[in-house]
């Protein structure tokens, strides 16, 4: 199995509970490559160069989480065979690219505030599924914690249990 974390915009600065969570999914025994939110290519090339039997995860916080996503759609136009087991965001942008879920996810979680005025934008996106994608089973958890919101033992034992899931 292997995980593609994408950090917000602050990197490994802002995103310690996003850092966290990859050393936890890292003890599931998971191989975990951290990016930055603008490398969604880098992603998209690492999830190509897979063993076409690995299951797949790939997920975010902030504008990490908005570009997963976009990495999914390159993936999918480039490898529309091939799923991607699961994809989470974790507050997801405002202000990140404009994609909704490709019908190449098969599980998504999408941790977002409801609240424009508690992140500023930052952390209230609602990833949609693409028109037509009936594929993806998605979750949405709504929480009010502050931007990043990736610190909170509740978001990362939902992520958690997701991935514990696939094994």
């Amino acid at each position: 199995m292997f995980c593609i974390i994408m950090l917000g915009q602050g990197g490994r600065l802002t995103c310690q509970g996003t850092l966290a969570l990859a050393k936890k999914i890292e003890a599931l025994d998971i191989e975990v490559e951290i990016l930055q939110h603008y490398e969604y290519i880098e992603a998209c090339q690492l999830m190509q160069a897979r063993d076409p039997g690995e299951l797949l995860i790939i997920g975010g916080t902030s504008l990490g989480a908005s570009t997963a996503v976009l990495a999914c759609q390159y993936y999918y136009k480039a490898v529309s065979s091939r799923k991607i087991e699961y994809c989470f965001g974790i507050q997801p942008s405002n202000y990140g690219a404009n994609v909704g879920y490709t019908s190449n996810i098969l599980q998504a979680r999408c941790i977002w505030n409801p609240s424009w005025w508690l992140t500023l934008g930052f952390g209230n996106r609602k990833l949609l599924r693409n028109i037509g994608n009936k594929m993806t089973e998605v979750t949405y958890q709504p929480s009010s914690l502050p931007h990043p919101g990736d610190y909170a033992g509740s978001v990362h034992n939902s992520i958690l249990a997701d991935i514990e899931g696939l094994l």
